[in-house]
């Protein structure tokens, strides 16, 4: 079953998963592997991509950004050989760019760290890009199969805040947040799959 430390009720989801057991003439392994291709879809769907102007402006609103770009100029640059520092106006704003556009990829990475356990599923998802060898396509997932029927969801995306301090998915709320909620809106969806095939039943017996 998914994974990321995963608060969701689980117990409800594998109930609903045996409820469409009971009234599918399916393999177990196949309901529970598309169960969980579904969750990985409504993870990646459920995390937020912020927008650019919502970062920038977050970044702004304390001076928190021109204050990274002084300590990254700092640190990339130096001072010259009269001490003062070697960098300017122009280095600054670059380096803030810099700053912004790392932000965006680390956000647009949270939810491309989905992409590897929908494609495990055998699913295809064209709304974010994996980036080759980033820690997006480190993520993972396993199949059920009829010896084990358990199977598992990872998102392995690492960032880092502006203390360079860093954290991976299972430590960022709306990356677990995403997942609980997927896995809810899964165990509903069978939910209500299972009770429609028995309303059927009932009422073909009925006429």
């Amino acid at each position: 079953m998914p994974t990321m430390k995963l608060t969701a009720d689980l117990r409800a989801f594998s109930a609903a998963l045996r409820k469409v057991k009971e009234v599918t003439r399916k393999e177990e392994a196949d309901i529970v592997n598309k169960a969980l291709k579904d969750v990985a879809f409504r993870a990646a769907s459920f995390t937020p991509k912020a927008q650019a102007s919502i970062i920038r402006n977050r970044l702004l609103s304390d001076g928190l950004l021109p204050a990274l770009a002084s300590i990254a100029c700092n640190k990339k640059y130096g001072k010259n050989m009269k001490g003062a520092r070697a960098w300017g106006k122009a280095e600054h704003a670059a380096m803030m760019l810099n700053i912004l556009a790392a932000r965006r990829r680390g956000i647009g990475a949270l939810r491309a760290g989905w992409i590897p356990a929908i494609l495990k599923f055998g699913g295809k998802y064209r709304g974010a890009k994996l980036k080759p060898g980033g820690s997006a396509s480190h993520g993972t997932a396993s199949k059920a199969t009829i010896a084990n029927l358990s199977g598992f969801i990872e998102n392995a995306v690492e960032v880092h805040d502006h203390a360079g301090r860093s954290y991976t998915a299972d430590e960022i709320r709306v990356a677990t947040l995403a997942l609980q909620n997927a896995v809810a809106f899964v165990t509903r969806d069978r939910e209500n799959y299972a009770q429609r095939k028995i309303d059927a039943l009932l009422t073909k017996h009925s006429d």
